[in-house]
This record gives structure tokens, C-alpha cells and sequence, in this order.
């Protein structure tokens, strides 16, 4: 297939990323801001995550509602705070609309999933599970689906979707941004070495079991329209029109509306970076900020 020249760029970029990227734990702390340890009992290993508190937690006795951010294939917790082309975006965020933003870390490759074949790949439960019970356990937080929210990126688009769908009493509401919501990689439109490292490096991830590639088809979130129809989960989607992924958000947009999913779809100019995102994450968190708004208890 042939693609544009903003494609190729894209890809050179990806490419990039799939050889540069790295975590970086440990980065500095700030006012209302904190890298946390969270121990995973399902992986027997401690994941970091980063926590945004807005500007008023620290002056009443408020509980707050929490939107879960998921970061993309390559990345890590800390992208959301060192990626954006503008800082301290997510802390003006924060403080817009009174929320606590939480980034787990879902390995660069670990597609939030849990893996059969790799106890160090259990994304799914340390998320729904670990990760907000610590949270709620350790911060003022409302503590029931109707103040909790995810979304993601890319990759976390894929996986706060499919989460929030299999943890419906967890998460009250769910988005994505040029969500990788088909996981059949052979498909994806990049040219065949760059699929063949994902492929390889997701192989590497979740473990070289039988079969993986339908294992992990039957795990995209075009595979759960029964499940989204049974919950009726409030979603915002968006992708760019000139994203690679922008095929497979059309598609499942047409599978929702199809069986009367009530959801928010949009497309943005922009491709798959961080420009897109910037511009589509206040989007997003206005959605989630009237869901709380309309769902006080």
C-alpha cells in the first residue's frame, strides 16, 4: 500500500521509538505530583506509576474522582508528564477540573492484556485491581465506578477500552485516542520490518504461546461489541485523519452504532504523536468531568 509522505514520517518515528525509548522511575517529584511503587502480587514485581493531584487536594478534605491514563507501545507511566509539547499540561488539567490523574505503567508492550503464558504480564489485573485499590487506599478518592474513568493512548487506547469493558464495577467511563483497537498486527498499515518488530516484541512480552496471533485478535476491543452492548459503558473515541489507525476506529465506530452503543466518536486533524494528543486529551477530560459532574452520588 502506498503512503503519504506524513505517513512515512510517522513511521520513521516509530521506528525511532522502538529502539529509543526507555522508562525513567525515579523522576523528579513536584508540587502535586509523585512517582509511586505500586508491588503487584499477579507479577511478583514492583511497577512504578506517577499520580497528578490538583492544586486544591491539599487545602480541604474533598474526595476527588480519578481518571486513569494508559500510555502507548514503546512508552511508559511517565510519558504523560514529559511527552506533551507543553508543561505542566497535565496538572492545568488537574486543577481545571478538580480530578486526580493516574498513570500506571503497562510495559512497553504489554498491551494491558493478561497473558497465559507469562505470570510478568498481568497488565489487566494490576490495573483494575492493584492499582486502584492503592490508590484508593492512599489518596482522597471517591472510591466506586461512577468516579473513575480511563483512557489511553495508542496502545492504552486498546486497553482502557478492553478494561473498562471487563471491570464494568471498577470504571465508570472509558476513552481512547488513536487506539490500537484491532490487534491484528500483520494488518496494521506500516511497512512489513516495523510490524515484524512489534510482532516480535509483543511475542516477547505476553510469551511465545500457540497460536498468539488469534489469542491476541480475539483480544481486541473489535472483538467485544457484545460486551460494550450488554454495559452501555459512556466512551469518548477519537483518532486523527492522518493516523494508521484511523481505519480501525472507523470500523469499530460503525460496530457500536450498529448495536446502538451510545459513545462519542471524533477525528481530529493530526497523526500518531504527541501534537494530536495534546490537542485531544482536554477533549477527553471535559467528557469525563461532566460524567462526574452528572454522576455525584
Amino acid at each position: 500500500m502506498k503512503k503519504n509522505r506524513a505517513m512515512r514520517f510517522v513511521t520513521v518515528k516509530l521506528c525511532i521509538l522502538l529502539i529509543t525509548t526507555s522508562v525513567q522511575a525515579g523522576m523528579a517529584i513536584g508540587n502535586g505530583i509523585d512517582t509511586l511503587y505500586i508491588y503487584s502480587s499477579a507479577m511478583d514485581r514492583t511497577i512504578p506509576a506517577a499520580i497528578v493531584l490538583p492544586s486544591t487536594y491539599q487545602v480541604n478534605h474533598d474526595k476527588y474522582p480519578v481518571v486513569y491514563l494508559l500510555h502507548g507501545a514503546t512508552g511508559s507511566f511517565n510519558d504523560w508528564l514529559t511527552r506533551f509539547p507543553e508543561d505542566g499540561f497535565l496538572q492545568k488539567l488537574a486543577n481545571k477540573h478538580n480530578i486526580i490523574f493516574v498513570m500506571p505503567d503497562g510495559d512497553p508492550f504489554g498491551f494491558y492484556l493478561n497473558s497465559p503464558w507469562n505470570r510478568e504480564s498481568q497488565f489487566e489485573t494490576h490495573i483494575a485491581k492493584e492499582v486502584v485499590s492503592f490508590i484508593d487506599l492512599n489518596y482522597r478518592t471517591k472510591g466506586y465506578a461512577e468516579g473513575r474513568a480511563i483512557s489511553g493512548l495508542s496502545m492504552g487506547g486498546q486497553g482502557a477500552l478492553y478494561i473498562s469493558i471487563r471491570n464494568p464495577s471498577v470504571f465508570g467511563a472509558a476513552g481512547s485516542m488513536s487506539g490500537a483497537v484491532s490487534l491484528n498486527i500483520e494488518e496494521w498499515d506500516l511497512p512489513e520490518e516495523t510490524i515484524a518488530t512489534i510482532s516480535r516484541e509483543v511475542n516477547k512480552a505476553v510469551g511465545e504461546g500457540n497460536d498468539i496471533t488469534s489469542w491476541l485478535i480475539q483480544h481486541s476491543v473489535l472483538k467485544q461489541i457484545e460486551a460494550f452492548t450488554k454495559h452501555q459503558i459512556p466512551m469518548i473515541i477519537d483518532c486523527g485523519t492522518e493516523d494508521f489507525f484511523l481505519e480501525a476506529n472507523r470500523q469499530f465506530h460503525k460496530k457500536l452504532t450498529d448495536q446502538s452503543v451510545k459513545h462519542l466518536y471524533k477525528e481530529y486533524s493530526g497523526q500518531h504523536d504527541w501534537n494530536y494528543w495534546h490537542k485531544a486529551l482536554p477533549f477527553q477530560i471535559h467528557f469525563f468531568s461532566e460524567f462526574f459532574n452528572n454522576s455525584k452520588k
